[in-house]
């Protein structure tokens, strides 16, 4: 795999990944998950977040996972999350914003859908990824180092 400034990278050599420090949202099921099993496989240290604290234990048990509940859409939880990740991990060279929501379901149509529905998706999707990045980055740049990832679907 080449990256976006030419450097060549091969993602399965496991000293890459070896004792990288990565903070997952979203991190209790399908993407989140699989990447947070992977990375853990290969070495790395990972520390995962979502809001299912009993699915959350469950999804990363038998691994050197560590999980912490809370909420991305949450303000409060923001800089709580990126100070406890940091400390368990001496610091975070990975952000992965994968958290997301879908909204009211079953989904309804626009017409019959209100605006206050919404806020949930926006607050999850939108304001969230860009409070953990905001939150996250001051500590990357001080090091002058560090990737965030952010993922949608």
């Amino acid at each position: 795999m080449t990256t976006q400034r030419g450097i060549e990278m091969n993602v399965t050599q496991e000293k890459h990944w070896k004792d990288s420090r990565w903070l997952i949202t979203g991190g209790s099921s399908g993407l989140g998950l699989a990447l947070a099993r992977e990375l853990d496989r290969l070495g790395a240290r990972v520390v995962v977040v979502a809001r299912n604290k009993g699915r959350l234990q469950e999804a990363i048990q038998g691994s050197n996972i560590h999980p912490i509940t809370a909420d991305v859409s949450a303000k409060d939880d923001v800089y709580r999350v990126i100070g406890e990740a940091s400390a368990f991990l001496g610091g975070i060279d990975v952000l992965v914003n994968n958290a997301s929501a879908l909204g009211p379901t079953p989904l309804r149509l626009l017409s019959d859908t209100e605006c206050e529905d919404l806020s949930l998706v926006f607050e999850t999707n939108l304001m969230g990824p860009f409070r953990w990045t905001k939150a996250a980055l001051s500590s990357m740049l001080l090091r002058q180092k560090g990737l965030i990832i952010n993922i949608s679907s």
